[in-house]
């Protein structure tokens, strides 16, 4: 099994960048934050963006899982890509907002 897994992220590293990779990670990502299993799921959001820099949810998601983790130094790179990519992307503009308010608490 683990050769196999092996095999699978060999070729993901072949293929990458690539616009189509990424979104199984990016959900596995989403069902282990909806777990509050935010390190599983920052790796998984992390080898979603290698995987395929191109798609901003997976930024917007990893900036949310930092939020969680309360690492809003962390947070706010993540959500500045996402809107360097998509200015006009009103979910990371309300993220941005939220790690904005918690930096200026701390």
């Amino acid at each position: 099994m683990r050769r196999n897994f092996q095999l699978t992220e060999e070729k993901e590293n072949l293929m990458r960048p690539s616009k189509v990779l990424g979104y199984d990670r990016d959900n596995i990502g989403i069902a282990c934050l909806e777990r509050e299993m935010y390190e599983v799921a920052l790796s998984q959001f992390k080898r979603a963006i290698y995987l395929n820099p191109y798609e901003v949810r997976f930024k917007k998601h990893l900036a949310w899982c930092y939020y969680k983790c309360e690492k809003y130094t962390e947070a706010l790179p993540a959500v500045n890509t996402a809107l360097e990519q998509k200015p006009e992307d009103e979910e990371a503009a309300e993220i941005k907002k939220r790690i904005e308010d918690k930096l200026a608490k701390h």
